[in-house]
């Protein structure tokens, strides 16, 4: 995999390939902008230079929230993935909090393998009234 610079179009090249989703209500141009600016962040890509994910830290009050978003050909680089999210984590040393949609269990398993623990669920948390879960990380 290659690590590059996250811009807000590698959202938009993930999302035209994912089934529609509150993913694509939240991520507009103001929204992926924020999030550049919000902290560290990257984009990855498989070798043959498809955008598989990209992630970052977004500082809040008393820690990081870590958002991502995770194209369809992501499931073929687990190992990959997990191994550069646990990097951008440890970038934070502090508690960092990440939420998932309820009903995507791949998500949930994803932050388990990061050593995040469920919190709690948000009921009608989502742009479109989604319900998701809480995760958090305290380093």
């Amino acid at each position: 995999m290659i690590a590059e610079a996250f811009k807000p179009e590698h959202v938009r090249e993930i999302l035209k390939d994912i089934a529609p989703s509150s993913a694509h209500q939240m991520a507009d141009e103001a929204y992926c902008q924020m999030l550049k600016a919000s902290g560290p962040s990257a984009t990855l890509r498989n070798n043959a230079g498809q955008i598989i994910a990209c992630a970052g830290l977004l500082d809040i009050e008393d820690g990081s929230f870590l958002w991502s978003f995770i194209s369809s050909a992501a499931s073929r680089h687990k190992v990959g993935l997990v191994r550069a999210a646990r990097r951008l984590v440890e970038i934070a040393r502090r508690p960092t909090v990440a939420t998932v949609e309820v009903g995507f269990p791949t998500g949930c398993e994803f932050l388990e393998r990061l050593g995040f623990r469920y919190r709690q669920e948000l009921p009608r948390f989502g742009p479109a009234g989604e319900s998701y879960h809480v995760y958090a990380r305290a380093d």
